[in-house]
């Protein structure tokens, strides 16, 4: 297989080259005017306001409009800013706020950059120990500290499918631990060498 450089000919015009590559990214892209108002989103970012944020694309959530009110009111604003929050038992997000340069005299506009920290997480727990979806989403609201009922609640199960997914998890980690440390005993240990005095 060739991994060299498209010929020239045939590379896509750079601006769907750059709009193939933003809604490629597994991140929520917002554009956003000074005067707060969305300019652009990628299709992540239209799918997040839909379903975290229950927003549409046309009108910038509200938790993101506070966020960039407390960027634009720093002194320093040429820093990028950093906010993690958590809106419900099983969510939890990050949001990346900054100035875009302006090649011309316009007021720069804000680039929003939003991360599902909780989606992360459960594809990588679900990956690592073998769980289904709704085990590990039942794993995150474990660690979480919520009880059998609150996730029975928040994920509108019955009390008894919490806890079948919650056994399932213990039984699929203890295996996990199991096969890890027998994978650690399978490696010979040097001998040890003595030194001569």
């Amino acid at each position: 297989m060739n991994y060299g450089l498209i010929p020239f000919q045939a590379q896509p015009e750079p601006f769907v080259m750059q709009f193939e590559v933003l809604n490629s990214l597994h991140l929520g892209i917002f554009v956003v005017s000074p005067d707060l108002q969305p300019i652009y989103l990628n299709e992540r970012a239209h799918h997040l306001c839909e379903t975290l944020f229950q927003s549409s694309p046309d009108r910038l959530p509200q938790d993101i409009a506070a966020v960039c009110q407390q960027f634009l009111g720093l002194e320093t604003p040429q820093v990028p800013l950093v906010v993690e929050y958590q809106p419900s038992l099983i969510q939890w997000v990050r949001l990346h706020v900054s100035l875009m340069k302006s090649r011309s005299q316009q007021p720069s506009s804000l680039l929003v950059v939003v991360e599902d920290c909780c989606e992360v997480e459960l594809h990588r727990d679900q990956k690592a120990y073998g769980l289904t979806k709704r085990e590990a989403q039942v794993w995150m609201l474990l660690r979480s500290q919520c009880t059998y009922q609150e996730i029975a609640d928040q994920l509108k199960i019955s009390l008894n499918t919490v806890k079948t997914h919650a056994k399932n998890v213990y039984l699929k980690r203890r295996e996990f631990v199991k096969q890890r440390a027998n994978n650690l005993c399978q490696f010979p240990v040097a001998p040890m060498l003595m030194l001569a005095e």
